[in-house]
């Protein structure tokens, strides 16, 4: 299935720092051996994702936050995988260019993976929380029949005159 399993959020969001150190190893060594480090741009990625849905199951309207991840990290990708191949047709590819490239996208599918999950079922809580609460009509009929707010309007009116 497309979707992640709760748990592997979870264990993500409580273990994203090493997702970062990792992700920045992975980037100096890339760097260091003219890889590129694709991985390890993707590796901080998914960490900074971990810190920032901490509260994913519990704070709503956090799905737009994922859509925009996913607007902003699908579209890096595919420019990593374009010059990737362009290197490969060029045949200019650095000796570790292509586990690079297959860990990047190992890691790339965790990625959407867990932002399509987080998205979802965020979705479905801030969904869920705006039918329990009362709509702007009826909220507005619930303060006019409140006696007290009735009190202080009648007050106010009388100050008025």
């Amino acid at each position: 299935m497309i979707l992640a399993q709760p748990l592997t959020l979870d264990f993500l969001v409580r273990h994203y720092r090493w997702c970062m150190v990792l992700g920045a190893i992975l980037l100096v060594v890339g760097v260091c051996t003219e890889s590129f480090g694709a991985a390890g741009i993707f590796l901080v990625a998914l960490g900074a994702c971990g810190a920032t849905f901490q509260r994913w199951r519990r704070e709503p309207g956090l799905w737009m936050l994922a859509l925009v991840f996913l607007a902003l990290f699908g579209p890096t990708y595919l420019a990593f995988a374009y010059h990737l191949a362009d290197e490969m047709m060029r045949g200019v590819v650095a000796p570790l260019g292509a586990l690079d490239f297959v860990l990047a996208t190992v890691v790339q599918l965790l990625l959407v993976r867990t932002l399509l999950t987080i998205a979802r079922f965020n979705f479905l809580l801030s969904r869920r929380l705006r039918m329990k609460q009362p709509n702007r009509s009826e909220h507005g009929k619930l303060i006019q029949s409140n006696p007290i707010s009735t009190h202080r309007r009648q007050a106010s009116r009388d100050r008025h005159l």
